[in-house]
């Protein structure tokens, strides 16, 4: 009955009260967007995704290297970017969206999907080679990407309901 009077968080999907500006569940914004996604927070998002892309990769061929040697280092070499994948858009979209307390699950969800379906136009455009994994991978990643950060919003609201 008093629900058409309440604000629908974008963030994690609470009911707040009309007059609310910020989320009583996780603290995000209560502002009314224009759209289905803020594409300032998709490009930011895509940046972050891939800074914490290239770390995690980085870290990851750093262990290897040091810990195996060069020639246990080459044969894995092209394995790594497939295990580590996952784990940096996962871990890079929940800090993200920890930090980015008005982005949502979504936008990163689509910053990945952008990030993905750009490296494959590249990919083509300069190797001249298409592959049907680089597109297999847009769903698997965006579902990693939102997952991450809709943990960030529970995270969140699990504080503000502990402070509280």
């Amino acid at each position: 009955m008093g629900d058409n009077l309440k604000k629908r968080c974008l963030s994690c999907g609470e009911l707040n009260d009309a007059g609310s500006n910020y989320c009583g569940n996780c603290g995000s914004s209560l502002a009314t967007r224009k759209g289905p996604v803020n594409w300032k927070w998709v490009i930011l998002s895509m940046l972050a995704l891939v800074f914490f892309m290239i770390l995690i990769l980085a870290l990851a061929y750093f262990i290897l290297y040091m810990s195996a040697g060069s020639h246990t280092f080459m044969k894995y070499i092209m394995v790594i970017p497939y295990a580590a994948l996952p784990l940096s858009v996962f871990s890079g979209a929940f800090i993200f969206r920890y930090l980015a307390k008005s982005s949502t699950p979504v936008d990163l969800a689509a910053g990945i999907t952008l990030f993905m379906l750009v490296s494959n136009v590249l990919n083509l455009v300069f190797i001249g080679a298409f592959t049907l994994s680089g597109i297999l991978w847009i769903p698997v990643l965006a579902a990693l990407a939102y997952a991450g950060a809709w943990s960030a919003v529970k995270l969140k609201a699990r504080k503000v309901k502990a402070s509280a």
